[in-house]
């Protein structure tokens, strides 16, 4: 049986080999779930945010088959080779590894006056404005610009844990920077682009822009790169890359 759990920090030390923030969000109740095996003491348990699942403990097909099982698409995170092998075996052909880039939890490469540089090369017309009420509604009306603002329950819930800045040119919204999440002390970056306003630097701005942001409120912005070109522009940013790992991308028609 599996049970969500009402003091989520009870699991906290079966994810102490975790880094990522998500994981600090539920644990500390913020945002998210964490969901264990009914029993006691707890041996295995997953950390639920969003789009991701992080597993620990001792591997376990009941809780694996329980998270995704209302979602058509979950990125799960294994805490080590064996969960590893139990995400392998239990969804097969349903799961795809997926490598992703981690970031040392490190302020000291930010340098304010680069970054308010950054936030300002903008392309004519194009404003950056932060994210209020009106924008949280529009975000969740693109597909796209979704995750700036999907993982808050309502336009309070960002205005009281979010931040997160658009780039807009006459009210249309071309990128993002966002808080994905909330952990305390800081937040999890998500950041986009519409396709067809790439490659003019406005991830860039938008990105300098929430970090300047942050380090105002005394907020750490952390990053998680899903490609090449998503480190490239943190190490640009200022960030310290620290490490690959691997995650298996779940889909549920492909378990038909």
């Amino acid at each position: 049986m599996i049970t969500r759990l009402e003091n989520p920090a009870d699991a906290a030390e079966l994810f102490e080999s975790f880094h990522d923030t998500m994981v600090l969000s539920c644990l500390s109740g913020m945002m998210g779930d964490v969901y264990a095996v009914a029993e006691w003491p707890l041996c295995s348990a997953a950390a639920v945010l969003g789009d991701f699942s992080f597993f620990a403990g001792q591997p376990s097909e009941e809780l694996l088959r329980f998270q995704p099982a209302g979602q058509p698409y979950c990125l799960l995170t294994p805490q080590n080779d064996m969960w590893a092998a139990e995400i392998r075996r239990v969804f097969g052909k349903a799961v795809s590894p997926r490598t992703r880039y981690a970031f040392f939890r490190d302020a000291s490469g930010f340098v304010p006056k680069k970054l308010r540089e950054m936030a300002a090369l903008l392309p004519e017309g194009v404003v950056l404005s932060p994210i209020d009420d009106a924008l949280y509604v529009r975000c969740l009306s693109e597909e796209w610009a979704r995750d700036f603002v999907s993982n808050y329950e309502s336009p309070e819930a960002f205005a009281r844990m979010g931040v997160g800045f658009l780039a807009l040119r006459d009210g249309e919204v071309l990128a993002g920077a966002s808080s994905y999440s909330s952990y305390p002390g800081g937040i999890e970056i998500e950041i986009d682009t519409r396709k067809d306003q790439r490659r003019q630097g406005l991830a860039r701005a938008c990105g300098a822009r929430l970090m300047l942001e942050c380090l105002e409120r005394g907020l750490y912005p952390s990053w998680d790169a899903a490609n090449k070109i998503s480190v490239h522009l943190a190490e640009t940013l200022g960030y310290r890359f620290r490490e690959e790992y691997i995650v298996y991308q779940w889909e549920k028609e492909k378990e038909k």
